[in-house]
């Protein structure tokens, strides 16, 4: 309880990591290999 309020928050944040891990990536393998190669759609190959 704070300030008579409940607070919830969670025990670990979303993407908490993500940033090391594409540190370590790039490092690995280049920052040209971290995107798929594009895949043309029916919209792409008719206009």
């Amino acid at each position: 309880m704070q300030h008579n309020q409940l607070i919830i928050r969670p025990t670990t944040y979303p993407r908490a990591e993500w940033e090391e891990a594409i540190k370590a990536a790039i490092a690995e393998h280049g920052d040209q290999g971290l995107l798929d190669n594009e895949t043309p759609t029916q919209w792409d190959e008719t206009e």
